[in-house]
């Protein structure tokens, strides 16, 4: 009898992390591996200040730009403001997205239909691979291609390369925050979740950098709320499982000192191909 398999952890924002469990659910069988949602960060609204900045970037978008979304939460925000704001796209707006669940969420955005849309090939789901969809559809000054400009709409930080690397060929780029993103609070009954969890081995899915130091933050606010006697469960958890969908987050926790690291390719079918690698 096979022993039973490690459970995979789900750390995106609660929306997010529900719809990659259902995904993964009808992908696999039930008794194939469990699934459990534990969210490391959340999604919360901008200020209306920034709302209005955000109202004006949008309205400000011409025909032949790209408007680049870096997540799902991106695409719910932008939907919603041009929505709120009865404001329509030029039907020559490019929109670029990243990945599976972005591509989802863009079929779900009413005020986003019948534009062109751009994707990172299911190989690469990232930033690098929305620069190769442009460069393969000769968009980009460098190749002669007519795009002059992109609009970034991201969380309160994030996508640096992206911006940079089209900045390098020849892009005029302005990034703009449509959503916030915060840290899970700490509360006991997270904590002891948590607990349970690092009680034993687990499979961790882990999208972004900040995720990934928040939930040593978590770890570390776990010994503080269990005392001197508590075992170090910031150690405990760098001997977890990780598996990752990009080389950066991969960088960042080889240098927060995690050991056991199966990287993937962003994908569902990549990750789904990863999962059936681990024990």
């Amino acid at each position: 009898m096979m022993p039973p398999r490690r459970p995979l952890l789900i750390t995106r924002p609660i929306e997010q992390g529900r719809q990659q469990l259902q995904s993964l659910q009808a992908a696999l069988p039930a008794a194939a591996r469990p699934f459990e949602l534990f969210p490391l960060l959340e999604i919360a609204p901008l200020p209306p200040a920034q709302q209005a900045q955000l109202h004006a970037a949008l309205a400000s978008v011409r025909g032949g730009e790209l408007l680049a979304f870096v997540s799902p939460n991106a695409i719910a925000a932008a939907n919603a403001a041009l929505l709120q704001g009865n404001l329509r796209l030029e039907r020559q707006v490019l929109l670029g997205v990243m990945g599976q669940g972005s591509a989802r969420a863009l079929q779900a955005a009413p005020a986003l239909q019948g534009l062109r849309v751009l994707a990172a090939p299911p190989a690469q789901q990232d930033s690098q691979g929305l620069l190769q969809t442009l460069h393969s559809q000769a968009c980009l000054p460098a190749q002669g291609g007519a795009l002059r400009s992109a609009l970034i709409l991201r969380g309160q930080d994030g996508r640096e390369w992206l911006a940079e690397a089209l900045q390098a060929a020849g892009v005029t780029v302005r990034q703009q925050a449509c959503y916030l993103r915060h840290p899970v609070a700490p509360e006991p009954a997270r904590l002891q979740t948590l607990r349970a969890w690092l009680a034993q081995e687990c499979c961790w899915l882990i999208s972004s950098s900040q995720a990934l130091r928040h939930l040593l933050d978590l770890c570390a606010a776990l010994c503080q709320m269990e005392g001197p006697a508590a075992p170090d469960y910031v150690a405990k958890m760098k001997q977890q499982t990780l598996l990752l969908p990009h080389p950066r987050i991969v960088q960042n926790a080889q240098a927060l000192g995690f050991a056991a690291i199966t990287p993937y390719a962003g994908s569902d079918v990549d990750l789904l191909a990863a999962l059936q690698s681990l024990p």
